[in-house]
């Protein structure tokens, strides 16, 4: 069973620096009122993992997908077309 701490409305307007603090530290409080649950705080979640930074090299992805050849003018717009279902 996991352990949530609980705190009343009264002490949330009271202390609330020490249940934000549980919160930030990841743990789960439910808040009552007449000994009812009527809340429950939850911290967020965690942050996806950072990227390095870097973007990938795009025009290389272009030149080993296409090769070294070069649409004309007309072909780029016909294949934009047809990426986009216009054709």
């Amino acid at each position: 069973m996991i352990h949530v701490k609980t705190t009343t409305v009264r002490e949330l307007r009271t202390n609330f620096p020490r249940v934000e603090r549980w919160v930030a530290e990841g743990e789960r409080v439910q808040i009552t009122k007449r000994r009812k649950v009527v809340a429950m705080l939850v911290p967020p979640p965690k942050p996806a993992r950072a990227r390095s930074g870097v973007l990938p090299n795009f025009a290389e992805r272009v030149r080993s997908t296409f090769g070294s050849r070069k649409l004309t003018r007309e072909q780029s717009a016909e294949l934009r077309a047809a990426l986009r279902g216009e054709s």
